[in-house]
């Protein structure tokens, strides 16, 4: 199963959009754990409604607690650390990959979400070790 991890502060219609896009684009057995981190808005119950395991944090902490936080609730055998920014295509691209290599990484030049584009978005995954990341966007396009 795969474990999708994303830390997110507000913006509720950027969540929105979102979860749309990945729950209409991800496929096989996944879960997805939201780290809030304060949010004064309604993203923490809009995911938590969508079934989203949601992880409240007390303040808005940085993004490898977060992680960390996401990783000791994580049921998945293999993670993926994505951005609210994120595009759910490198996800696909990363399981079809690693059906056959035990290392693979993808880099795109430019990733489509929703109105966005993201320029500069990593994807690495290690079968071997289970590891799977994804990092998006070094900056709008």
């Amino acid at each position: 199963m795969l474990s999708i991890i994303v830390a997110v502060h507000n913006q509720l219609a950027m969540n929105r959009l979102f979860w749309q896009h990945l729950s209409a684009n991800t496929e096989g057995a996944w879960e997805l754990i939201v780290i809030d981190n304060g949010s004064s808005d309604a993203s923490a119950a809009f995911f938590a409604a969508q079934g989203a395991k949601v992880i409240h944090n007390g303040g808005n902490y940085s993004y490898p607690y977060c992680q960390n936080r996401g990783i000791e609730a994580a049921t998945g055998d293999t993670l993926a650390f994505l951005g609210i920014e994120n595009s759910t295509n490198s996800l696909q691209f990363l399981t079809d990959a690693t059906e056959t290599s035990s290392n693979v990484t993808g880099t795109f030049g430019n990733v489509q979400f929703g109105s966005l584009l993201l320029s500069n978005t990593t994807v690495s995954a290690n079968t071997t070790s289970g590891a799977l990341i994804v990092n998006g966007g070094a900056g709008i396009a």
